[in-house]
């Protein structure tokens, strides 16, 4: 039997502190607390470690992408947000190099719609402010999939002491909910008006959203910035984004940091453009306009009929588990927490070093984006 670990999980963006696990014989022999998506994640990075071995990493098959990466025109380099800290700076620096388009596989609008609350003063909470809140909001995302220990860590049975709005339409269930608390008149449905009267009896809380949230963009933004500030008049009411990503957060920070802007810019020799709805990952990659795609870590929630692009035409991904599908070239990298160290960030915003559990000679993302870019000016 192997010996137990004690570790920080890199596979949610909660990135528990207290995980314990045994590794016998390559393959996951133990894992506590329980945390179905943990262990999962783990499972699969193990055996992924095995798999990778296999695909060596020649001189020549770096050769031959750094000759791909010469003859583009249209770069496009598409982050995921699982990335640690120095895999997104590499990234930068690399598509500067290369006056590439940088965007994230993960949907803007998430990013924008955090800022802005983060800007307004509602994404100040840590975790352990939210414990003492009263009431608990799930809007259109499942806790129980994306962030299992969220209950948890925030001291609340989710099943029991939640509401769960998952309406077809967020935008209209966010205007009835603002109409509830002020009897605006008789036509609000009594569902919403029941709703609005318990968050109103509560005198902290905190709103918990998701991507499918963010659909209808800037109006829902807007309106859900409103009923937020609608409540914090008479209450102490925080916001947090549940991004399926692990380092959303991070991944975002980290670019601001570096070119005053999140995802979806656009590199030139002197300069930098920001467009958050012509240069999303999807659309440009539906359009043919790269005529080679970078793919750092793999991308979550791409369609078939994205993922049918990116196999037609020359793409490249650096990951470290083989792909389901069939990109031109797979560069296996190192995971920060499996086998390197890493920084990302906590949902909240908290920093957070990822420690290797099975230290290996995997390459990390940075270090093949520095290799690539190694020989001769290119701007």
């Amino acid at each position: 039997m192997g010996e137990e670990l004690r570790t920080t999980c890199p596979f949610c963006s909660l990135h528990c502190t207290d995980l314990r696990l045994t590794i016998d014989g390559g393959r996951l022999a133990d894992f506590s607390p329980p945390c179905e998506k943990g262990q999962m994640g783990y499972a699969n990075a193990i055996s992924g470690l095995s798999a990778s071995r296999k695909q060596s990493q020649t001189r020549t098959a770096l050769q031959a992408v750094r000759l791909s990466l010469e003859a583009a025109s249209r770069l496009l380099v598409v982050l995921s947000a699982d990335l640690d800290r120095e895999a997104v700076e590499g990234a930068i620096r690399f598509s500067k190099k290369f006056s590439a388009i940088l965007t994230c596989a993960e949907e803007y609008t998430g990013s924008m719609f955090a800022l802005a609350m983060k800007t307004a003063g509602f994404l100040t909470g840590t975790l352990g402010e939210l414990r003492n809140l009263e009431q608990v909001v799930l809007c259109g995302v499942e806790p129980g999939q994306s962030h299992p220990r969220l209950g948890e860590m925030i001291q609340k049975n989710l099943l029991s002491q939640a509401i769960f709005l998952d309406p077809p339409d967020p935008l209209e269930a966010i205007r009835w909910l603002r109409l509830g608390n002020e009897e605006r008149g008789e036509n609000i449905p009594d569902f919403y008006t029941d709703i609005a009267a318990q968050i109103q009896k509560a005198t902290s809380g905190v709103v918990f959203f998701g991507p499918k949230w963010l659909e209808a963009g800037l109006p829902v933004t807007t309106e859900f910035l409103l009923w937020l500030n609608d409540l914090n008049r008479t209450g102490r009411w925080y916001a947090q984004y549940l991004s399926l990503a692990s380092n959303n957060t991070g991944v975002v920070e980290t670019l601001l940091f570096a070119t005053g802007f999140p995802p979806n810019v656009r590199f030139k020799a002197k300069s930098v453009g920001y467009s958050p709805r012509r240069w999303q990952a999807e659309r440009l990659i539906q359009m043919d306009w790269p005529d080679l795609c970078l793919l750092i870590g793999r991308p979550r929630h791409f369609s078939e009929q994205t993922f049918a692009r990116l196999e037609k035409n020359r793409t490249i991904l650096l990951d470290p588990l083989a792909p389901s599908w069939r990109p031109h070239d797979w560069l296996p990298v190192a995971q920060a927490g499996i086998d390197v160290s890493g920084q990302v960030q906590r949902l909240d915003g908290v920093p957070i070093a990822l420690q290797p559990i099975m230290p290996m000679e995997r390459p990390t993302a940075n270090a093949i984006l520095a290799d690539l870019a190694s020989e001769g000016p290119r701007v």
